[in-house]
C-alpha cells in the first residue's frame, strides 16, 4: 500500500510543484520588500498570496476527486484497478493521499508565514520583543488558561467532516462511473450526486442532533458525539465506494 500512496502523491506532484513555487515567489518579493521597506511590494504580496490561497486550498479539496474521475475515464489509469490489490487498499491510497497532500501545503503556508515574521523582526531588530511575547505565552498557556481538549476537538471535528466530503465525492464519482461507463454525462451526475449525498448526510446529523442521538448535541456544541457520527460517516462511504469499486472495476 505505500507503493501506492507515493504512486498517488506522483499524480499530485505537478500542482504541488505549481504551488510551492507561488509561494515561493510571494515570500521572497514580501522578503525583499521588508528590508528594502517598499510597503507596496509587502502589501500586494501578502493580498496576493492570500488571494491565490483561497483557490489553493480549494483545489486541494477536490483534487483528489479529480485524480479518480481520471483513473476511472481514460483507459491508462483505468489499469490501476487491474492490479492484483483489493479495491479498498487502492482507494485508500487516494484517501491518504490526499490528506498528506492538504498537510503538507498547509505546513508549507504555515512556514511561508514564520518566514514573513521573522523577516520584518529582523528588519525592525525586534527579537528580544519576541521572546518576551514568547514567555508570555508560554506562561498563560501552561497556567492553564487555554482548553486544550476543546481546541483539539475543535480541529479535529473540522477535520472529520473535510474528509467525510472527501469520503462523499469519492462515492460520487465512483456510482456516476460505474453506472455511466463511458457517458458524457458522467461527470454531471457525479457533481449532482456530490451534493445529493452531503445533503443525505447532513440530514441525517441534524436528526441526531434533534433527538440527541450517539450523544449529539444541536447548536456549536463540539463533543465526541460530533466527532463519531463523521467517523462512522466516512467508514460507511469508504465501504459503500470500496464494495461498488470491487464488484465494478476490479479483475
Amino acid at each position: 500500500m505505500g507503493r501506492l500512496i507515493k504512486y498517488e502523491l506522483k499524480k499530485q506532484q505537478t500542482s504541488r510543484n505549481i504551488i510551492l513555487a507561488l509561494l515561493l515567489v510571494f515570500l521572497l518579493a514580501v522578503v525583499v520588500g521588508t528590508f528594502t521597506e517598499n510597503g507596496n511590494t509587502v502589501g500586494i504580496s501578502v493580498m496576493l498570496e492570500m488571494f491565490v490561497g483561497m483557490f489553493v486550498f480549494f483545489y486541494m479539496g477536490i483534487e483528489s476527486l479529480l485524480i479518480l474521475n481520471r483513473d476511472l475515464k481514460t483507459k491508462q489509469s483505468h489499469m490501476l484497478w487491474m492490479v492484483p490489490m483489493q479495491s479498498w487498499k487502492i482507494l485508500g491510497a487516494k484517501y491518504i493521499a490526499a490528506i498528506l497532500q492538504i498537510f503538507f501545503i498547509s505546513a508549507a503556508y504555515v512556514l511561508a508565514a514564520i518566514a514573513c515574521i521573522l523577516s520584518l523582526i529582523t528588519k525592525m531588530d525586534a527579537w528580544e520583543e519576541l521572546f518576551k511575547g514568547l514567555r508570555i505565552g508560554a506562561e498563560w498557556l501552561f497556567q492553564g488558561n487555554m482548553d486544550w481538549i476543546t481546541l483539539m476537538a475543535i480541529f479535529l471535528f473540522f477535520f472529520l467532516a473535510w474528509t467525510c466530503v472527501i469520503a462523499t465525492g469519492f462515492l460520487a464519482v465512483i456510482v456516476s462511473r460505474t453506472v455511466l461507463i463511458n457517458s458524457r454525462f458522467a461527470g454531471i451526475v457525479s457533481f449532482i450526486l456530490f451534493f445529493a449525498i452531503n445533503a443525505i448526510v447532513e440530514y441525517i446529523y441534524d436528526l441526531f442532533a434533534k433527538y440527541g442521538l450517539m450523544g449529539i448535541h444541536s447548536g456549536l456544541y463540539i463533543g465526541i458525539g460530533e466527532c463519531a457520527f463523521y467517523i462512522v460517516a466516512c467508514i460507511i462511504l469508504f465501504v459503500i465506494s470500496s464494495v461498488l469499486a470491487e464488484k465494478k472495476l476490479s479483475v
